[in-house]
């Protein structure tokens, strides 16, 4: 890896962003930008692959740590910031477009907003974002009728929402009539039992059982 080593070569000379890894870039001497590139420098091993990985300390998540001016941030971020002259744009961060943690190579990194960096990984909103399906096998396509956007944008499934909405009021329909049950008997009445459906209203019966086996009664258990 080679980042620029010297102040008046930083392609971020100049740039007057207010986001955290710039301003402490800039308060730097020119003895403590040196040092700092160098480190980067220093801990980066590059792969066939094109990666420049990270040698140094990761944090639980795997992302490379480094302390700039006693601050604890990410590698990634300084090395990004370094190689483009500025910092984020407010509301993004840097994604590793190559889906490595620990690389810390500037071209496999790119700057995206906070939602679009979730959706890009292997994070559950990630995973759910690329579901064609909801768990009851429901279409959850772009555009499909029954595809809907959630107030927090997320896509949700319309016919799982009128059935749970259904359910809804079908719990508290039955809590009323227990109320009302309860209220009678405590008045001294003797109200009708409350009648509770639960799924279908036909009921259930188990299929027959294959011709060769016996009934359920004559089975001997050892």
């Amino acid at each position: 890896m080679s980042l620029s080593t010297t102040r008046a070569d930083a392609p971020w000379a100049g740039n007057g962003a207010q986001i955290p890894i710039y301003p402490i870039l800039d308060a730097l001497s020119d003895a403590q930008f040196l040092a700092t590139v160098r480190r980067l420098n220093d801990k980066g091993l590059a792969d066939p692959d094109g990666h420049i990985l990270w040698t140094g300390a990761l944090s639980d998540e795997g992302y490379p740590k480094f302390t700039l001016a006693g601050v604890s941030t990410v590698a990634h971020r300084v090395a990004w910031v370094l190689a483009n002259g500025r910092d984020p744009l407010p509301g993004y961060t840097i994604d590793h477009e190559c889906r490595t943690r620990n690389c810390i190579n500037p071209e496999h990194l790119r700057e995206l907003t906070m939602r679009d960096n979730a959706l890009a990984g292997r994070s559950p909103a990630a995973l759910n974002a690329a579901k064609l399906f909801c768990d009851r096998l429901h279409p959850l396509l772009d555009g499909h009728p029954n595809t809907y956007i959630r107030p927090d944008g997320a896509r949700g499934c319309r016919e799982c929402r009128v059935a749970a909405q259904r359910k809804s009021r079908a719990r508290r329909l039955v809590a009323h009539h227990v109320a009302a049950h309860d209220a009678a008997v405590a008045r001294g009445e003797k109200p009708d039992a409350v009648v509770v459906h639960v799924g279908s209203r036909k009921p259930k019966t188990l299929p027959p059982l294959p011709a060769h086996l016996p009934p359920f009664d004559a089975v001997e258990v050892a």
